[in-house]
């Protein structure tokens, strides 16, 4: 660590490395290592660094959910992201940052659906309303995911806005109008 202090990264990196051939076990130099191919943007490094911390300890639910989160703002693999996520959940059923991450990947693809709406022309009200209702299924699809997360962690701004907005858009108004009430 003395050369991390000194500024000299490429020399941490290279005792990291030294550390983990010599003591591959030590979860300590595993998540050295993983900050490292983070920091260098390796992702597939990363990920496989991951699946050992995951083999080593299998219900570590912030492996799965730092997995999910490399996957899901890193390398855009959504449906990966997912299946990691959901394997935190199934460890930790209420653990918030999975739970808000996840709805995040179906508010982004609610919200895609919602430009792809907003650019057709005003005579396609067939086509606007078939999107209309898949964005609206895939609105439902994130909200227990966010009702969840607040009730775990009651008072998280990110979560309390991204709830917000899918009770506006499945046109939840009482509900909307009672967390904005509990927001003050």
């Amino acid at each position: 660590y003395m050369s991390l202090a000194a500024g000299d990264t490429a020399a941490y990196a290279e005792w990291v490395q030294k550390g983990r051939a010599m003591f591959p076990e030590n979860p300590d130099l595993l998540r050295a290592e993983l900050q490292l191919f983070f920091d260098n943007k390796e992702y597939d490094k990363a990920l496989a660094n991951l699946d050992q911390a995951i083999a080593q300890d299998p219900e570590n639910v912030v492996m799965y959910y730092n997995k999910g989160v490399i996957l899901q703002t890193e390398m855009k693999r959504l449906d990966d992201a997912l299946v990691a996520y959901e394997r935190a959940l199934e460890i930790d059923s209420m653990y918030s940052d999975a739970l808000y991450m996840s709805s995040i990947i179906y508010i982004d693809s609610a919200n895609a659906i919602g430009e792809k709406m907003n650019a057709l022309p005003l005579n396609a009200t067939k086509k606007y309303n078939a999107l209309a209702k898949e964005q609206k299924a895939v609105f439902q699809v994130a909200l227990p995911y966010l009702e969840k997360a607040k009730v775990s962690n009651p008072g998280d701004e990110q979560v309390e806005s991204a709830l917000m907005q899918v009770y506006r858009a499945l046109k939840m108004y009482d509900k909307a109008k009672a967390l904005q009430e509990e927001q003050q």
